[in-house]
């Protein structure tokens, strides 16, 4: 599947607006503040049904304005296909809605056969930064997408534990909240099971696939094992504290650096400039993904990706982009030095 333009309304920067876009790779250029991000996020609104960084609703809309929608059109081998995601504000809030070929889908159905999409983004280095939320997130988005099962499991572990913790705040004799905790324990036990065994998948993935450049990396998966044991075992501390304590939902992911023949915490350790491609090897594994299990290449989205990653680091985006539609964003106009296309959109 390859895109061949995208329409916006009313999304964030953008009043009416249609870029046509090239089969193989497109540079789009401005001066900061000018739109370059907004239109990679657009893309990933339209093919995933969020922005990257879980923005509000109304966050994706034009100030002043109380609609957006954002449009592709892709070609297949056979066919041509729309997909349109929109925010409408209404007396109860504000809705999404998608669409593909004019016809509305849910979320789910609608994902499930979208154009798949990989987003490199400076505000991603929040993965490396921040919490253990960020990095879940990510793995979970990724192995989501590339496993329905996964994605329901989850989905049903996060509605049930949070059945769980209103019963621990509702129920204030410790004997009854017990008895009333076993059914929940259970199935988040049984829902777990999945969820790691996937995770642990992931993480041995990325082990054979450690290098990048002259760098070696490596995904440590930090379990946080909910078990009859481990539930029995913090009782107390839920009891006081009304939440569940031990489960995936505080699971981690520790990117380490091979040096010397020892294994250093990217996290704690390592330059800001290690950092970005330890990001950016991150990151592929999940392009690597999404081409090995999904029927459609994802689209690749680099955002100032020279501001990221040094320049003598080029020749991975140029065998990159050999492989895959890409769409690179920059302040200068690289397109004869470290990338070639004869598509550069100005803005």
């Amino acid at each position: 599947m390859i895109l061949t333009s995208i329409a916006l309304h009313n999304y964030r920067s953008y009043s009416d607006t249609v870029f046509e876009i090239d089969p193989q790779l497109t540079l789009v250029v401005g001066p900061n503040a000018h739109g370059k991000t907004n239109l990679l996020e657009a893309l990933h609104f339209v093919s995933t049904g969020k922005g990257i960084n879980e923005d509000k609703k109304e966050d994706l809309i034009a100030f002043g304005e109380t609609s957006m929608d954002v449009r592709i059109k892709c070609q297949t081998k056979n066919a041509s296909v729309e997909y349109k995601g929109s925010i409408i504000e209404t007396e109860n809030g504000f809705t999404k809605s998608f669409f593909m070929d004019k016809t509305k889908k849910s979320l789910f159905a609608y994902t499930k056969d979208s154009l798949p999409v990989v987003l490199f983004s400076p505000s991603f280095m929040n993965i490396i930064e921040g919490s253990p939320s960020k990095r879940r997130r990510f793995v979970d988005t990724l192995l989501s997408r590339i496993d329905i099962e996964y994605k329901k499991r989850l989905r049903n572990y996060e509605n049930a534990m949070r059945k769980r913790n209103k019963v621990i705040e509702q129920e204030r004799d410790e004997a009854k909240l017990k008895e009333a905790l076993v059914f929940w324990d259970d199935y988040l036990i049984e829902q777990a099971e999945y969820i790691v065994r996937k995770r642990e998948w992931f993480a041995n993935y990325t082990r054979e696939h450690e290098k990048i450049a002259q760098h070696r990396f490596s995904l440590s998966y930090v379990k946080n094992e909910i078990s009859r044991e481990t539930l029995d075992e913090s009782f107390v501390k839920q009891y006081y504290q009304r939440r569940t304590l031990v489960g995936p939902q505080r699971d981690d992911f520790r990117i380490m650096k091979s040096k010397n023949g020892d294994k250093i915490d990217v996290h704690i350790y390592s330059s800001r400039g290690e950092q970005r491609l330890a990001l950016f090897w991150f990151i592929l594994h999940r392009l690597n993904l999404y081409a090995e299990h999904l029927e459609y290449k994802p689209l690749l989205l680099l955002d100032d990706i020279f501001s990221e990653l040094d320049h003598s680091n080029k020749e991975i985006i140029q065998e990159l982009v050999k492989k895959y539609q890409t769409i690179i964003t920059s302040a200068e106009d690289i397109s004869t030095e470290v990338v070639q296309t004869d598509t550069v959109i100005k803005l």
